[in-house]
């Protein structure tokens, strides 16, 4: 029997990248070659929400550090079950990383512009080193490691001939910017090239992503890690303009820049060993799914947990009960709550609430949020504006920073009116 302090755990978190940016999302721009095998052979939620498009405030969330004090964090927990965390960052998150065993931190060399090869970006460098580290302990079991890339948030310094070659012979020349590009838009006005150059700075960007996923799938692929639970996930998207903002500001117009789901909408793909879509020839293995329901991607809090607390006679079998845990429930809704905006979103409908008014939008059609039908569903409105009020009384939210919440729906919000 496969017992807990056997395994390990591999978490992934990539700042930045939204779900749309990938294959197994719909991208068709470009192709994802590895970000496609990992969904080949993972459970893949359609549609995973952010709980705060605030890094800091995300990690709160999925490591249960806004429980009360006599709950235990994620980590602590884990730590009484044998299992020794790890956190791998280039990113410093404070006191919010306190429970981890070891904190690694990642020292990347800030870029001076565009990179000469990929292997000189910072995206390399960071993998680099990550994965120097996975191959050091990879011979030990009970381990979880955490590993947090600043993703689209670092350098967009993927040498220039690859954002040439990502883009079409029609397309004017690619912008040679090396910062990632924050500030707003004004969709009226702006350059339509201006958009075009970000895209396929972008994409240059995802598409190292994509390769150095590659060399973490070889690696989990190893005799040393076949007993290892991975996963995939972003703490939140990057906006590219859609409605009017670019990357971050430091003053966005309003709160409800980042509740599009340009910022909340991000990939979650949980890999178990041996995962195949090919059960023929490994019909021990599991195989791929998709998960059509609302989730927060603190849900990986609990798939972490069972994965080390449970024991199981084959990986098919926990998979089974992971899978079956998951909710499948039409009947809820996400409610992101935030002092200036609120946004809840349903398998029907999305609503971004401002103090000036609401803006509605028909779901899964209206995939990028182009068309405000509050004028013509008040009723809709009204309902989702008594949702959000419960959620807002019960939960004594006032702070600047949105976090998630789960609700169930009255039967009018169930489904398409």
């Amino acid at each position: 029997m496969n017992q807990p302090e056997s395994r390990n755990a591999v978490i992934l978190v990539v700042d930045g990248l939204n779900a749309g940016m990938l294959g197994p999302y719909g991208n068709t721009w470009f192709e994802t070659e590895n970000f496609n095998r990992l969904a080949a052979r993972s459970l893949v939620f359609d549609f995973a929400f952010t709980p705060s498009p605030q890094v800091d405030e995300m990690y709160k969330a999925i490591w249960n550090l806004n429980q009360p004090e006599s709950t235990p964090d994620l980590l602590s927990s884990l730590g009484k079950c044998g299992v020794y965390s790890t956190l791998v960052s280039d990113q410093d998150f404070g006191k919010s990383s306190d429970s981890f065993d070891r904190v690694v931190p990642i020292e990347v060399e800030k870029p001076k512009g565009l990179a000469d090869s990929i292997e000189d970006t910072e995206l390399a460098n960071y993998f680099a080193q990550a994965l120097q580290l996975l191959n050091q302990v990879g011979e030990q079991s009970g381990n979880l490691y955490w590993l947090h890339s600043s993703g689209l948030f670092g350098a967009w310094d993927a040498p220039y001939d690859l954002r040439k070659q990502l883009s079409d012979e029609e397309d004017p020349e690619p912008p040679e910017f090396y910062l990632p590009p924050q500030g707003t838009f004004d969709l009226k006005s702006g350059e339509p090239d201006e958009l075009l150059g970000y895209q396929q700075a972008c994409s240059a960007q995802v598409f190292l992503l994509d390769k150095f996923l590659g060399f973490v799938l070889d690696l989990m692929d190893s005799e040393s890690w076949n007993e290892t639970l991975f996963c995939l996930m972003s703490s939140r998207g990057f906006p590219m303009g859609e409605h009017g903002l670019i990357g971050q500001t430091s003053e966005p117009k309003s709160t409800s820049d980042t509740l599009h789901n340009e910022s909340l909408h991000v990939p979650l793909m949980i890999s178990l060993p041996n995962g195949s879509g090919d059960q023929a020839s490994q019909p021990n293995s599991v195989h791929a799914i998709r998960n059509g329901s609302l989730v927060s991607t603190e849900i990986i809090s609990s798939v972490v947990a069972n994965w080390f607390n449970e024991e199981a006679d084959n990986f098919s079998g926990l998979w089974s009960r992971l899978t079956n845990s998951l909710p499948v429930a039409e009947e809820e809704a996400i409610v992101v709550v935030g002092h200036e905006a609120a946004v809840i979103q349903t398998h029907a409908w999305k609503m971004i609430w401002q103090p000036d008014g609401a803006k509605l939008y028909a779901k899964p059609d209206d995939r990028w949020e182009v068309n405000d039908v509050s004028r013509r569903c008040p009723h809709v409105i009204e309902a989702l504006s008594e949702v959000l009020e419960s959620v807002r009384q019960s939960s004594n939210d006032d702070a600047p920073n949105p976090i998630a919440h789960k609700v169930a729906l009255p039967d009018l919000l169930s489904s398409r009116v």
